[in-house]
């Protein structure tokens, strides 16, 4: 099974309809896919899944967070939900993302997490990865955004947030924990 996170509130839910609709089409058509849909829209999420019979959703309630919280809190919101997540991997997406050809797979990790290099920022001596798409085994995963979500209350307590938020968090993650 292939879960797959979103996090839609405020003017982002405007960006769910061509997504599911490349979600449908295009993403890991050979598998079981749950989506999990996190919003302050219940309405509009249900009368989308309603409209996709291939997917499976999972639907849960969160604050109207605006940007950058809605992002930065996706670890938290992730493992606060993690007993809901019933899937063998899991992989994040930015909502305002587009599936325009075929997911599958080969994408997926043997082992560990999945990341993607970032198509516009470089870092001199080393890889930097985009926040929007990412993933991994479910347990991986979710042992991951523990430790980010631990991060960034950190930061918080601290009256600090990283520069690029919670992707800022995920390169560091990675560079601490990586292979």
């Amino acid at each position: 099974k292939i879960g797959l996170l979103l996090i839609a509130t405020n003017k982002y839910t405007s960006f769910l309809p061509q997504l599911l609709d490349g979600v449908n089409r295009y993403f890991f058509n050979e598998h079981d896919v749950r989506v999990y849909i996190f919003t302050d829209n219940v309405d509009l999420v249900a009368e989308l899944a309603n409209q996709y019979p291939r997917l499976k959703f999972g639907i849960f309630i969160i604050p109207p967070y605006k940007f950058p919280h809605a992002t930065l809190y996706r670890y938290q919101i992730f493992t606060s939900h993690s007993a809901n997540l019933d899937c063998d991997y899991l992989i994040y997406s930015d909502v305002d993302m587009a599936f325009v050809g075929k997911v599958d797979a080969d994408i997926l990790p043997a082992r560990g997490l999945m990341a993607t290099q970032h198509p516009g920022f470089f870092m001199k001596g080393g890889n930097y990865y985009a926040g929007g798409f990412q993933g991994g085994s479910r347990d991986e995963y979710l042992a991951a955004a523990t430790i980010m979500a631990e991060w960034i209350a950190e930061d918080e307590r601290n009256g600090t947030t990283k520069e690029w938020h919670d992707e800022s968090n995920w390169n560091l993650y990675l560079q601490t924990y990586g292979d």
